[in-house]
């Protein structure tokens, strides 16, 4: 473990005597924060099940995320346009918060950005909250919206996808977008209230409850993690975020 892995992992040994047979048993303690790799190669191996399977850089840099080694958020962006920024949302930003300087300065000290030698880095972060349109950095950092004919997502000649919309933009705008957009998508239903004599409406599905799983899902979904969008699926039985 000292010569062949990096960095050296804990490992305990135990001598157990069966039926004359002399048995070792090596405890090898799980590290939450770390991964390991052969020394040589730098090979890193994700144990499933009773085999070890080689990871490629891809799924070694979602393991240290995993593991919170990396996190995505707090990652510069490379050739960042400021020009991309949402302005008008940074200024709503700094009106809110009270604050009289440069709004570059107020990311600095919000921790969503880096100011060395006079040049601002933008980190994830702020791109998923402040850009213009994410995506342009952050592959698949949007929503997609599917409402299906059925209880079942059917494909080929049955294909049941009566409406389909997809959502570009940062967070803020976004979960304003969808409020909007969902409340218009969802049905209303009556029932008349005898005791009152006066017809109530009441909505397919709370407005607490699914803005709060879309709020969720905006802020909490592994970004890293590229190539699927947020999927809101709507049937005719229930929501799917």
């Amino acid at each position: 473990v000292f010569d062949f892995i990096h960095p050296a992992c804990n490992v305990e040994l135990d001598e157990v005597e069966i039926e004359g047979k002399l048995i070792f048993l090596y405890h090898v303690e799980q590290d939450l924060e770390r991964i390991f790799s052969i020394k040589d190669n730098e090979n890193v191996y994700l144990r499933v099940l009773d085999t070890n399977r080689l990871l490629d850089r891809d799924r070694i840099k979602k393991l240290e995320y995993d593991k919170g080694i990396r996190r995505f958020e707090e990652e510069i962006v490379k050739d960042f346009d400021v020009a991309d920024l949402d302005h008008v949302l940074l200024s709503n930003y700094k009106l809110k918060l009270n604050y009289q300087g440069d709004v570059l300065d107020l990311l600095v000290k919000r921790h969503l950005a880096v100011k060395k030698e006079g040049n601002y880095g933008l980190k994830n972060a702020s791109i998923l909250l402040f850009s213009k349109d994410p995506e342009k950095y952050i592959p698949s950092a949007s929503v997609r919206y599917i409402r299906y004919e059925g209880t079942t997502a059917l494909t080929g000649v049955s294909h049941n996808v009566v409406k389909d919309e997809r959502f570009e933009s940062n967070i803020p705008s976004l979960i304003d977008e969808l409020k909007k957009f969902l409340r218009a998508s969802f049905r209303d239903y009556y029932f008349l209230d005898m005791e009152e004599g006066k017809f109530r409406k009441v909505p397919e599905y709370p407005e607490e409850a699914w803005l709060e799983g879309i709020v969720n899902s905006l802020c909490h979904r592994s970004y890293n993690v590229q190539g699927n969008t947020i999927n809101i699926k709507h049937f005719e039985n229930r929501l799917e975020i």
